[in-house]
């Protein structure tokens, strides 16, 4: 299998620093293990969208932003009691935001070209509604493109290797991971709902999840200092040294058969 980040290597390369750049200086450090993959990812498949789109679990708009930049997507949709739709707002990454109950999508049948979604599906307990509710809104051709973590992260996890499942049953609840399945349960997911896989790319291998675990709690000071002051990062420069070592990590990495995490791009 081989590394998605393999080709156009210099123009990866240079979008790669620039992810992982932001994400250290905006965001708490262990994101850089995953989210600079998954928008690497989304914009090697930015040729699938099609207006109208729909960003399907937008929280406060950060990631679409980052990889979309503003008005871009048409809609972002979100549970009515989300926190974090404000910041989606103050930021007008979306022409329009909608809040829904977290089951029925307040959309007509066949009225949305594109759906777009960030490691939401194993947040939602219910996946499988949900998951028929993005066929029902699609247009016929129309693809979902969503990135979901699987169920080897609970087996790659640091922590598994020093105090076993109990450690991987409460990480997960910490992290509300309510639908955590393999990757070939979720591709049976998405077929059972009558969607078609155009492509599936696993990432995040053993290596880097290790690495993503261990920095949860190496990250702690963030979640203080946005108690405190409402930002994630108070010093950016602080975290700049680390980001030729992460993205060294994700080059020379994700060349496994398991992986914590894969991308679907489905068609209807």
């Amino acid at each position: 299998m081989t590394n998605f980040l393999s080709k156009d290597r210099s123009r990866n390369s240079h979008l790669l620093k620039k992810y992982i750049s932001v994400y250290l200086s905006e965001r708490p450090a262990f994101m850089s293990f995953i989210r600079p993959l998954e928008a690497m990812l989304f914009h090697q498949h930015k040729r699938f969208l099609r207006s109208p789109v729909l960003d399907f679990g937008c929280g406060d708009g950060f990631f679409a932003h980052l990889v979309y930049g503003k008005n871009k997507i048409q809609i972002g949709l979100e549970v009515a009691n989300s926190p974090r739709v404000h910041e989606a707002e103050k930021r007008n990454v979306y022409k329009k935001i909608l809040l829904y109950d977290g089951v029925s999508v307040p959309l007509k049948s066949n009225s949305v070209q594109t759906v777009i979604s960030n490691c939401v599906f194993e947040h939602i307990p219910r996946i499988s509604q949900s998951v028929e509710e993005i066929y029902r809104i699609l247009k016929k051709d129309g693809y979902c493109i969503t990135s979901v973590m699987t169920s080897d992260w609970s087996r790659m996890m640091w922590g598994t290797k020093f105090f076993g499942k109990k450690y991987a049953e409460w990480l997960n609840s910490r992290q509300e991971h309510e639908s955590l399945f393999s990757r070939k349960q979720w591709g049976k997911l998405f077929r059972k709902a009558g969607f078609k896989i155009v492509e599936e790319i696993g990432y995040v291998d053993e290596k880097t999840a290790k690495w993503f675990d261990l920095f949860h709690y190496l990250s702690l000071p963030s979640l203080i200092t946005y108690k405190l002051f409402k930002r994630w990062v108070l010093l950016p420069w602080m975290h700049t040294g680390i980001t030729r070592w992460i993205e060294a990590l994700h080059t020379t990495s994700q060349n496994e058969n398991k992986h914590a995490a894969c991308f679907f791009v489905l068609r209807k």
